[in-house]
């Protein structure tokens, strides 16, 4: 009997980690294909303890991870934005004359296809470890329109289907339909806001969620930009010769995100981690950068929550329900593809 129970456990390490190889595998094919934008990457996050939200501990836990993107244009136009101004009427008619004023924008129109995939293992120990999934696979593809309405308006649309599930429990409800649309407003060439919405089916009934985005980047010796669509990011680089860069980002988010089943029903399992970090990048060909990342974790939180629009708004501001991780670092190593 006891070699019966030896040998399942050893073939299902042996099919995790095929499972693993596998999703490699497909990291690395879509890496030979054309696109405006690719990267591969690796990471680690080091173990610290894991407590409730009353402090007591339940164990510790880290996280090792493989992930890629990967972006490409379906179509692609150059379009100026001009300004007219009125200039008075014309033979005491009530027609007006307008000219073209000085100041013209260069915008583009878009269709992009973006592929991303990670392939995540939590390693939980502990009391809390048969509450939570072993390893996660967030997979899916996103269709993003660019268009330009009037002078300094912008229209983004996207949409795209998504697999966020639990490695051993993969099911319908596991594949999230995600849309968006967002209108941008150009304030000057430095910085562009805008406002919109996004509406997931993650939660099991649609969930509309208000959508800000905020880009602001101040070019020099050293580049500020501050990006705040999905997430906020901070980041300040420098050059430090023509193929080396350093890269501080202040304050920067990561998710991983799973459907799974507690007790025969399905909930959403999350992890959010808040770090800065300190990144150095080498072009070691015209298109291509290896990038080493180190990184400071200071919150780290893990929630199981119901799959509900009721619950969405009731935990997103509510404490109570998250447990969390000691402070602890996170190390990674990447390859990307880009054009510059």
């Amino acid at each position: 009997m006891q070699k019966s129970h030896t040998g399942q456990r050893m073939f299902n390490i042996y099919l995790k980690h095929r499972k693993k190889h596998l999703f490699l595998l497909l990291l690395v094919i879509i890496s030979i294909l054309p696109a405006k934008a690719q990267k591969i990457e690796s990471g680690y996050i080091t173990p610290s303890d894991f407590e409730d939200c009353n402090g007591n501990k339940l164990g510790e836990g880290g996280v090792q991870y493989i992930s890629g993107s990967f972006s490409l244009p379906l179509s692609i136009k150059r379009v100026e934005q001009i300004k007219y101004r009125d200039t008075g009427t014309v033979n005491n008619s009530e027609d007006t004359k307008r000219e073209v004023a000085n100041d013209t924008i260069k915008s583009i129109k878009m269709w992009q296809l973006t592929l991303a995939g990670k392939y995540s293992e939590l390693d939980n120990t502990g009391d809390a470890a048969p509450f939570y999934p072993d390893a996660i696979i967030d997979a899916g593809f996103m269709i993003t329109h660019i268009r330009p309405l009037t002078y300094g308006w912008n229209f983004i649309a996207t949409t795209g289907i998504t697999l966020n599930a639990d490695e051993s429990y993969i099911r319908r409800q596991s594949i999230n339909i995600t849309a968006g649309i967002i209108f941008q407003y150009r304030i000057n060439k430095n910085l562009h806001v805008g406002a919109g919405a996004v509406c997931t089916t993650a939660y099991g009934e649609p969930v509309i969620i208000p959508a800000p985005m905020v880009n602001w980047k101040r070019d020099g010796r050293y580049t500020i930009e501050l990006n705040m669509h999905g997430k906020p990011e901070l980041t300040i680089s420098t050059l430090l010769n023509k193929d080396t860069k350093l890269t501080f980002t202040p304050f920067d988010m990561q998710r991983f995100s799973a459907m799974v089943n507690v007790d025969g029903n399905h909930k959403v399992f999350l992890q959010n981690i808040f770090k800065s970090s300190l990144g150095v990048s080498y072009r070691f060909a015209k298109h291509w950068s290896l990038e080493g990342k180190a990184a400071y974790i200071y919150r780290h939180t893990v929630r199981v929550q119901e799959r509900s629009f009721k619950a969405f708004w009731k935990e997103l501001f509510s404490s109570g329900n998250r447990m969390k991780y000691s402070n602890s670092c996170t190390f990674s190593v990447g390859l990307s593809y880009h054009f510059r």
